[in-house]
């Protein structure tokens, strides 16, 4: 068995005026061995883990101070073949893991030297991870991170 995966990868930072700035990537990729989901074959060869993804990130950083808002972006993408139901694995069924989107924020201030302050918000859009078989309505998993913020000090001696 074979298969070919093609791929471009591709990043973009930007200094701008007053502290701030832009970067971007990017990879997209293809494969020719894809699981065909209307097919009802066992003995399938399909390649996991080929998808495109993206990040984007707003940032300001002057002075004592540093700001970032960031994307993330994950397509749709074959993770394996073989379900896990009932405790074990269900023939060449494959699992999906559907689009998923990412928003985070960070800011920090350095006091001094020795000391600085941070906030982080993760996952501002309460994204929910899925997973899927042949089909997006065939639901295996849902899981709701939930956002999460932190505080807090950092302190060097």
């Amino acid at each position: 068995l074979s298969a070919d995966v093609t791929g471009v990868a591709a990043t973009w930072q930007q200094l701008l005026p007053y502290g701030f700035g832009v970067m971007i990537n990017g990879t997209w990729m293809h494969s020719n061995a894809n699981f065909n989901d209307y097919s009802t074959l066992s003995n399938q060869f399909a390649l996991t883990g080929v998808g495109s993804s993206a990040n984007g990130t707003l940032f300001y950083q002057k002075g004592k101070w540093q700001a970032r808002v960031t994307v993330n972006w994950q397509a749709k993408q074959l993770l394996l073949i073989g379900q896990e139901q009932g405790g074990g694995a269900f023939g060449n069924e494959p699992v999906y893991q559907a689009p998923y989107t990412q928003l985070d924020y960070a800011m920090n201030y350095q006091v001094d030297k020795y000391l600085n302050v941070y906030f982080n918000a993760n996952n501002l859009l309460n994204s929910i991870y899925h997973t899927y078989g042949r089909f997006p309505n065939q639901t295996l998993n849902l899981i709701e991170y939930g956002r999460s913020l932190s505080f807090g000090v950092r302190a060097k001696f």
